[in-house]
């Protein structure tokens, strides 16, 4: 199994700085700073008849991620809650040059032209599906620091009613989403997808429904898709 270390996160925060040096604005968004932006998490329907802690209506976990799990890998444990990633500009650089740097590394192939497998999930090394970007997008800002309970393997049905995977990283200022489909890092609410399922905070093997509720949100990067 391909293991990032510290030397390739490096490696690709040079790629992210050489793609984006001149797109990228560093400093923290303006509509952060304002009072008008307000936080917009996601919020899972919950069900009436259940006690305030567990109203969270429960959905099944991908088969691919569970028999990835089996494997042991350390993104698999359950862990505690935490406080959601308090939002400033070095946080915003880097959910940008991973999110960026990591589409750029990683080509899009599917599972079975790259495994001969309709479904199986995995750390990719140059190639692979939206699953196993979200993987390395995940580990990658684990090992950046970013608190394993906030980021969050998403799954949403794109604009022609298709499975897709993401990630969704929990913050103080609402829920973004790290996409192998745009160098872009969006509120959840900007995006045009229905938002199915994702995992818990707590344990990524519990996986929560997700409604949709529309929202305005903003497009927040200035990043292109090339």
């Amino acid at each position: 199994m391909f293991r990032l270390g510290a030397t390739a996160i490096a490696l690709i925060f040079c790629v992210g700085n050489s793609q984006a040096n001149q797109a990228t604005h560093t400093a923290l968004p303006e509509m952060f700073t304002g009072s008008a932006f307000q936080a917009t998490p996601i919020s899972p329907p919950l069900d009436p008849d259940k006690p305030n802690n567990q109203r969270e209506i429960s959905s099944t976990p991908p088969v691919g991620y569970v028999k990835f799990c089996s494997t042991g890998a350390a993104e698999c444990k359950a862990r505690g809650t935490s406080e959601p990633v308090a939002w400033g500009s070095d946080k915003w650089k880097e959910l940008l040059r991973v999110n960026s740097a990591i589409n750029h590394q990683v080509e899009s192939v599917s599972d079975l032209v790259l495994y001969g497998e309709k479904e199986r999930w995995a750390y990719p090394i140059d190639k692979g599906d939206g699953e196993d970007i979200v993987l390395l997008k995940k580990r990658t800002l684990m090992e950046l620091g970013f608190s394993v309970a906030d980021l969050l393997i998403t799954i949403v049905r794109d604009e022609n009613d298709k499975g897709h995977a993401v990630l969704s990283v929990t913050t103080n200022l609402g829920d973004f989403i790290l996409d192998n489909r745009r160098n872009t890092v969006r509120i959840w609410s900007a995006t045009d997808y229905k938002f199915i399922k994702r995992q818990s905070h707590t344990d990524p093997l519990h996986w929560i429904s997700l409604d949709n509720k529309p929202s305005h949100g903003h497009d927040l990067s200035t990043l292109p898709r090339t």
